[in-house]
Parts: structure tokens; sequence; C-alpha cells
């Protein structure tokens, strides 16, 4: 571009890009260099023209608010509304899936599963070109979980292609195997798909406009809750792991460890509704784990549920041999011990995380370097 009294005009509206291209305008607007350098363009560039002055004052004024307010163009916030609506019909169409009323009409699962499989298409390619990035990395989280089971959406009738779309095989769909469906898309099974997709989706539905106060609001609540419990389970852990445990009395065994099951419970019903990627990874991987342990604390007394939460026959942990109780729970502790702390610490520093752009096309007022924008005065 051409320069105007040795002043370039690129350089004025920036050609960075990223955090620090924004941190250096931000410096550069709280210096007065930025509003220096508008009005030195625009009254060479009137000087050339010929043009009055009159105005000059309200287009620095407005090319200021957009440094501090960048907004998004009318194509992106379209796309951030059709991504907020495909979302929205991705959760309801699980959620008819998920219910075992909906399988006494066959018509209605399969216009879900239509739906579903629309709703899912809409959002993930319009998750590629959103500036939602909590939406966008949730649903690059479900596709991951489609693409795993993808042999068990296709014996029900959906394919996954090339391009990470679906598709419906409609003479497989005719004839699919009820109960098939109702399996895949089942939620308590805290390890199957239904379970998996949908705690993603979720999360991706909190960050939807419209939905970000109460959003808010709730993840807070449920941060608490969920820093509470795992921090209770990290103590009752150490309880567990107590080198001299197993020499006290039977009752304050048993006590002990009926602590650790309730506060590990207590933890995978908060930790369910969290919308933190790091809560969420390690309740994953704290879940896998218990299972994996599942045969051998089953024979001290202490089951498995199907959506992953422990209980304990008392009178089996009883009659258990002190030698095989303690053997059992010592390694089960120490294997899940790291994943309650990590899911502590991820609660605790929940807050203040980027949600993209608000209903408006500003930046959320989350957003860092938002927040120094908004603080020049």
């Amino acid at each position: 571009m051409a320069n105007l009294n040795n002043i370039n005009v690129s350089t004025l509206f920036g050609s960075q890009s990223g955090l620090s291209g924004m941190l250096s305008d931000y410096n550069t607007i709280r210096s007065g260099s930025y509003k220096k350098l508008l009005k030195s363009y625009y009254s060479s560039a009137e000087a050339l023209s010929g043009t009055s002055t009159a105005k000059t004052s309200n287009v620095i004024d407005k090319l200021l608010e957009e440094k501090r307010n960048p907004k998004v163009s009318a194509e992106q916030t379209k796309t951030n509304a059709l991504l907020d609506s495909s979302v929205s019909n991705l959760k309801s169409s699980l959620a008819t899936l998920s219910k075992e009323k909906s399988y006494e009409d066959t018509s209605e699962i399969k216009a879900s599963l239509k739906n579903f499989v629309t709703a899912y298409n809409s959002a993930i390619e319009n998750s590629k070109k959103t500036t939602n990035h909590a939406i966008s990395s949730n649903l690059a989280n479900a596709k991951e979980v489609v693409e795993e089971h993808a042999n068990e959406l296709k014996e029900i009738g959906i394919n996954l292609n090339k391009d990470g779309s679906l598709s419906i095989d409609t003479k497989k769909l005719d004839t699919v195997d009820m109960t098939k469906v109702k399996n895949l898309f089942d939620t308590t099974d805290a390890l199957g798909f239904g379970s998996k997709l949908t705690s993603r989706i979720n999360r991706a539905s909190y960050y939807t406009t419209g939905s970000a106060s109460t959003a808010n609001n709730d993840a807070g609540a449920v941060a608490n809750e969920t820093k509470t419990s795992a921090k209770d389970l990290k103590s009752s852990i150490d309880a567990v792991l107590a080198e001299d445990l197993f020499d006290k009395s039977g009752d304050v065994i048993t006590s002990t460890v009926k602590d650790f099951i309730k506060n590990y419970n207590d933890t995978i019903t908060a930790a369910k509704n969290s919308i933190n990627s790091g809560v969420a990874s390690n309740l994953s991987t704290l879940l896998s784990k218990t299972n994996a342990n599942a045969t051998e604390l089953s024979t001290i007394g202490i089951s498995v549920s199907y959506d992953g939460k422990l209980s304990m026959d008392e009178a089996k942990f009883g009659d258990s041999d002190s030698g095989i109780a303690k053997y059992v729970l010592t390694n089960y502790a120490k294997s899940i011990q790291t994943n309650a702390s990590l899911v502590n610490f991820y609660a605790s520093s929940q807050s203040g995380t980027s949600t993209g752009y608000n209903s408006s096309g500003a930046y959320s007022p989350s957003d860092l370097v938002s927040n120094m924008y908004s603080s020049i005065g």
C-alpha cells in the first residue's frame, strides 16, 4: 500500500495474528500511539484528497472501538448461529435415542436416527468454520467417539464417510434390530458410545448462545461440587493406603473403605456433569481403571456397577482374607490416585476459560485479550 508521510497503512491495521499480535495491538492502543497514527494517517489522506476533517474524530473513535471489541463478520455470525442450532438438535436426538420409552415407537426411533445424522453432519461442518473454540473442541472429541464406534454404527445402518460425515443406509435401517440401537445409545454404560457421545455434546451445548449465562452458573456449581468430592476422595485414598490400616479392627477397616466408596461415587456423579475437558479426560481414565480392577474387587465384596460406581457387600468384605483385601485395595487405590488428584486440580482451575465469541460477535469477556482491551479508558 502507498505511504503517506512515511506512515504505512498496513502497519496501522496490523498484519500480526494470534495472541502476540493482539498483545501488540493492546500495547499500541494503551500507549496512545495507535490514535496518533490514525490521526496522522487521516490528516495526510485528507490533505491529499481535499476532503473535510469534520468526520475524522468519529472515524478514529469507531476504529478504536473496533480494536477494543472486535466483531465477527455477518457470515461468521450466521455460522455460529447454525452451529448453535445443530448442537441443540443433536442433543435433542440423543436424548430421544437414550430413552427406553422411545423404543415403543419404531418410527420415532428411525426418525431420531435420521435427525441425529443430519444434526451431527451440520455440527461437524460448522465447527470447522466457527470462532467458538469451546464448542468446536468438544465436537472434535465427539468426532473421535464416532470414529471409534464406526463399526457399531454401521451395524444399525449409519455409515461413516471418508470426509468424516455420516450417512444413512435406508435398507439396513428398515430392518435394523432395535435392541442394537437401544444398546448403542444407552447412556447408563459409562464407557459406552451413548454415554461418551452425550457427555461431549452436553459440554458443547453449554457454550451455545442463550445458554451461556446459565451455563456459567451451572458450571461453577458443578466445579465446586466436583472439587469438594474429589478432594474428599483424595483423602480417603490416602486413608486406604495407610500402612497401618489393616492392623486396625475390622469395623475401622470397613468404615474406611465405605468412606472411600462414598467419596468415589460422589466424585463420579459430580464430574460427569463437568464441562471441563481436564475433568472429563481424567474421569474417563478413572472409570477405565475401575473397570479394569472389577474382577479383583469382586473377590473382596466390592462391585462395579454399569455406570462405573462402586458398592460393597459388607458381609463378604468382612469374610475376606485381610492380606488379599489389602493387596487388592492398595493396587486399585494407587492406580486411580493420580487421576483423582487431577480431577480435583482441573475442577479447582475451571474458571477463566474462554468461550469464544458472544451472541453480538464480540470476544467473550472471559477472553484474556478482550479483558485487557476492556480495561482501556
